[in-house]
This record gives structure tokens, sequence and C-alpha cells, in this order.
């Protein structure tokens, strides 16, 4: 069993808990196969019932996603995001999305990106 952040049993576990997003280190990966190709990645960093917590960072450039449920929070950096569809919508540091699932969207980083998410976790039945 588990507590509530998805720790196992354990006295030495806080009722409260502080990350710092700034200082998660987060490994970033090419998106493409150019050299010129925008890097992105993301850390797991905790899971409270079935909600996942994370950051996640993505280099200057673009990147399209299908998303699934999630709120986010930017840490640094700027960012429009526009839905297949839609108006683009600009972000910067402090400011919270939502993004719904299966929304195709269009990520232009224009300054080095980090977000906190906060998503659902994929069911396992």
């Amino acid at each position: 069993m588990s507590d509530s952040i998805g720790h196992p049993p354990s006295e030495s576990i806080p009722g409260v808990e502080r990350i710092d997003p700034r200082s998660v280190p987060v490994a970033v990966e090419p998106l493409g196969n150019e050299a010129s190709s925008p890097r992105a990645g993301f850390t797991q960093v905790a899971s409270i019932d079935d909600m996942a917590v994370g950051v996640w960072d993505h280099t200057v450039g673009k990147s399209t996603h299908t998303e699934e449920d999630e709120v986010f929070i930017i840490v640094s950096g700027t960012v429009t995001v526009t839905e297949e569809g839609e108006e683009p919508i600009a972000f910067g540091p402090g400011d919270i999305g939502i993004l719904r699932s299966g929304a195709r969207t269009t990520w232009s980083v224009t300054e080095t990106l980090r977000k906190v998410w906060i998503a659902r976790e994929p069911s396992s039945g």
C-alpha cells in the first residue's frame, strides 16, 4: 500500500514535500533528425493517486503533440501554443494552461521553456 503521493509506507516520508522545479534535472533529446531540431524531455517528480506531476523542458523551436488532459504552469521561457483550427495562445512565466485530451497542438518555443505539468496517469486496465 502507498501513501497519497505514491511512496511505500514509511515513517520518514513527510506529509509536506517541497520540490523546486527550477532545479529538477531534465534530460532532453532531439525531436527530429536534423542538428537544428529542438530538444525536449520530462521528469516525473511525484504521483498522487491517479495524478502524475512533472517538469518538462523544450528548447527553442517547434513541435507538434496530440495532448492528454493536463494542467501546466510555465516556470520559465515563452511559447505560443496553437490548437489545430484555433487561434494561437501565448504563455510566459507564471501562466497556467489547460490541455484537453486529443487536442492537436503546435508548440512554438521562442525562449527555452520549462513547465510543471499535472496529468492523469494512464489507466492500467
